[in-house]
């Protein structure tokens, strides 16, 4: 069983890797929260899945959807 992404292990990984100051491509605000749980794209034909934690603009509500495989990989 795949071990899920920790709200606070997603913040760890967006603070470490979100070099552009943060700001929301829709509205320019910089208040972003962090949803726990993840979420699912699946390709059907293929029979792969693909697992994502999504961060939210507290603003606006535009959604950024960050892979989680790439948050749990050790640091580099």
């Amino acid at each position: 069983m795949k071990t899920p992404v920790s709200k606070t292990r997603l913040r760890a990984h967006l603070k470490k890797k979100w070099k552009k100051g943060g700001s929301c491509a829709v509205c320019g605000e910089n208040a972003w929260e962090v949803v726990g749980g993840e979420f699912a794209l699946i390709n059907e034909s293929a029979a792969e899945r693909l697992s994502l934690s999504p961060v939210v603009c507290a603003n606006c509500g535009n959604t950024l959807l960050i892979a989680s495989q790439f948050v749990l990989q050790p640091s580099r």
